[in-house]
């Protein structure tokens, strides 16, 4: 098994952020703005910045939504200037997936309790019909003064 990485990333950005948190630290207390680098919105920490700003291998990006030892950290120092941290994205999805697994369950569902609905009132139409028909047919034989059985014959 190759060797982890983490601790290369680890050497690089620890003195980052001490020096991110410094910088922010040194800030007057009602004008502090975010030292770490941000996404266009300036809401979510920017991690492709964070990891061009300390030298890393831009493969080793990965690492950085997947390893708690690497973003943890750098969510704490997100946290505190007042941003979204690593896979806060994620995070915020998640809700409107669950809505949207939901939705497509729900519609699903009324589909296919349509084609059920669709299918007994089919039944329906055809016992109808054949109701009709007896009926027609036990007016006929009436009228024509036929007798009927409605009990089993009898065996001796």
């Amino acid at each position: 098994m190759p060797p982890s990485i983490v601790p290369e990333i680890l050497a690089l950005l620890q003195p980052y952020l001490e020096g991110r948190e410094k910088a922010w630290l040194e800030q007057a207390e009602g004008r502090r703005v975010p030292t770490l680098p941000t996404t266009a919105d300036g809401v979510k920490v920017n991690v492709r910045e964070i990891v061009k700003s300390i030298g890393c291998n831009p493969n080793w990006e990965q690492h950085f939504y997947r390893k708690a030892e690497v973003c943890g950290p750098i969510n704490a120092l997100a946290r505190e200037q007042g941003l979204k941290g690593i896979g806060s994205r994620s995070a915020e999805a998640e809700p409107e997936a669950v809505v949207k697994a939901v939705i497509a369950r729900q519609g699903s569902d009324n589909k296919r309790l349509a084609e059920q609905l669709a299918e007994a009132q089919a039944v329906i139409i055809r016992q109808q019909r054949e109701i009709a028909s007896l009926k027609a047919q036990l007016g006929l034989a009436q009228d024509a003064g036929i007798l009927l059985r409605t009990a089993p014959a009898r065996t001796r």
